[in-house]
């Protein structure tokens, strides 16, 4: 199929030349690329553009659930779509931020939570136990977005709720996840969790001694080892299941690392 890019190229200037001089659509493309695709117009004005490889439609802006794994259309004014063989665009405005956080809620409760990515609570990307792709986009300031299907690769099992945040608004912390460790009681910057294994960092402490204390009575206290140089910390162990910890401290930071047995 030809590139994405050579083919929104194709529609912007098929719809400067219509807005200039008024040649019809279908025309118009065939002038510009010969007869080497197939092109259909309907009476809405959405353009289907066909090769040996699959079909890629622009314009419609009806959601159709199963170019989408099944999932349900935004609560917002769509706008626009590209659909293809492989997945599909969707294009969205007059969106609110609570609408937003809502939708991303919904993406994962029909299953999207293997290999995610999430950034400022209101970006997300997912694939379900079927390595079915769901990536959700929105910009607060204006109200649009978008929302795009895709295919990958089967996801391992262990990768089930694993994944990346970033710009950590609004993340907190979750000590059954890290072994039960308490929240450091500071701002966390960055975090993520994959296949077992749970990464914080955080704004440093005032004591980063008793915290440590608080780690070792969480059981974190087999085969451990304590580095300390002039403007470095660091602590290892494990407890008795097996799981390790690593706590480091230094004058950026603080960082804690988790890792499950399995």
């Amino acid at each position: 199929m030809k590139s994405l890019k050579a083919i929104l190229c194709l529609v912007l200037i098929l719809s400067l030349s219509i807005y200039l001089v008024g040649c019809s659509p279908k025309n118009m493309v065939k002038d510009i690329i010969g007869d080497e695709l197939g092109i259909d117009i309907d009476d809405d004005g959405n353009v289907e553009i066909k090769d040996d490889d699959g079909n890629v439609v622009f314009g419609n802006a009806e959601w159709e659930k199963d170019t989408m794994h099944g999932l349900k259309a935004p609560k917002a004014k769509l706008e626009g779509s590209i659909i293809s063989d492989d997945g599909a665009v969707y294009t969205f405005a007059e969106m609110s931020e609570k609408d937003a956080k809502a939708y991303i809620e919904i993406i994962k409760d029909e299953g999207f939570i293997y290999n995610t990515f999430e950034m400022d609570e209101t970006n997300f990307t997912g694939a379900n136990e079927e390595g079915l792709i769901i990536s959700f986009y929105f910009d607060k300031e204006t109200g649009t977005g978008s929302v795009i299907s895709s295919k990958g690769e089967i996801p391992s099992s262990d990768s089930i709720n694993s994944g990346t945040v970033f710009d950590t608004e609004g993340v907190k912390w979750d000590s059954s996840i890290v072994g039960g460790i308490p929240d450091p009681g500071t701002t966390i910057t960055s975090f993520s969790t994959e296949y077992g294994a749970v990464y914080y960092s955080f704004e440093n402490l005032d004591d980063y001694e008793q915290y440590v204390d608080e780690i070792k009575d969480c059981g974190f206290t087999v085969d451990e080892s304590e580095v300390v140089l002039d403007d470095f910390y660091m602590y290892t162990a494990y407890n008795n299941e097996g799981d390790d910890i690593t706590f480091a401290v230094s004058d950026t930071g603080s960082a804690l690392n988790y890792s499950n047995k399995e």
